[in-house]
């Protein structure tokens, strides 16, 4: 399982500001951030209220193991120290992709998008392409596309592959490149259990019960899609809502990290939404709105 220390952070700039309070089915947009500035919100004196919405998708990413048709061996992903499976950094090592279906979320409420069933013409907001390794590794993620360049000499957060990180506030769990710590802001919540994230629970004697995830929003539906099979992502979201209103209700079906796993998940603007479905108002969702999924 992953080597958390109960003190271990991430030396990284750290990229946005979060609230601590539950949030209720609308939020307000405020200022304005970059993912790489990490600070408090600043208030403003008419605030415009708005239904946040987005669409996403999650692709199954597969692997390039054969050199006949340029690829890269799996033994060549094998690090020599620890006899263990990483990803490949460089594209060659990548295969095709199988498209997934479209969803909608809006306000706490997912449903399959069918006026935008391929993505054609929509505006991307956030993609990462996330692994689950084995056992040990576990969760590992890089931002963008690996299909369309190698990550050694690409900028950060395209360089690498990253451990899961969080930042912490008031209990609550921001997935993050930049995050500070590896371990999440508590324990003894349900939906750990549910997402694969038993080995990434606070460790103190005194932590608190867990407060929930939040921040980058590709990141949270991929560890969502790990939780089942890949054909299996369409009932959890749709027949069984296990991600309902904020609420990780949790499914009954087999869980899909299985070793060399890979998702390609994508989050979009909403077209059909444009005043509440804008880079500003989904990075407040994201990091300063409270739980996303608790």
């Amino acid at each position: 399982m992953p080597r958390h220390g109960k003190h271990r952070k991430h030396a990284h700039k750290s990229s946005g500001g979060h609230s601590s309070s539950k949030r209720a089915p609308s939020t307000t947009t405020t200022s304005s951030s970059s993912e790489q500035e990490y600070s408090e919100p600043e208030a403003e004196n008419t605030p415009i209220q708005v239904t946040p919405s987005f669409l996403f998708s999650v692709n199954r990413q597969e692997l390039n193991e054969d050199p006949e048709e340029g690829g890269i061996p799996p033994n060549q992903q094998i690090d020599p120290n620890t006899l263990l499976w990483s990803p490949p950094a460089y594209r060659a090592g990548f295969g095709q992709q199988r498209p997934g279906t479209m969803y909608r979320w809006h306000d706490g409420q997912v449903s399959r998008a069918t006026d935008a069933p391929n993505g054609a013409g929509l505006t991307l907001f956030k993609a990462v392409t996330m692994f689950y390794c084995n056992p040990f590794n576990q969760f590992v993620v890089t931002d963008g596309d690996v299909r369309f360049r190698d990550l050694p000499g690409s900028p950060a957060p395209q360089d690498r592959w990253y451990p899961l990180c969080f930042h912490h506030l008031d209990k609550v769990s921001y997935l993050d490149f930049a995050g500070e710590y590896t371990y999440l802001a508590g324990n003894k919540a349900g939906f750990i259990r549910g997402l694969g994230l038993d080995s990434y629970k606070n460790q103190e004697d005194n932590a608190p019960r867990a407060g929930g995830l939040a921040g980058n929003l590709a990141m949270l539906i991929g560890l969502i899609a790990f939780s089942c099979r890949t054909g299996d992502l369409d009932r959890v979201l749709i027949d069984d809502k296990a991600w309902r209103y904020h609420e990780w209700r949790g499914h009954d079906r087999r869980h899909g990290r299985r070793d060399a796993r890979g998702l390609f998940v994508t989050v979009y603007l909403d077209p059909r939404n444009p005043d509440g479905s804008t880079d500003l108002v989904l990075r407040e969702i994201e990091y300063r709105k409270g739980a996303l999924l608790s």
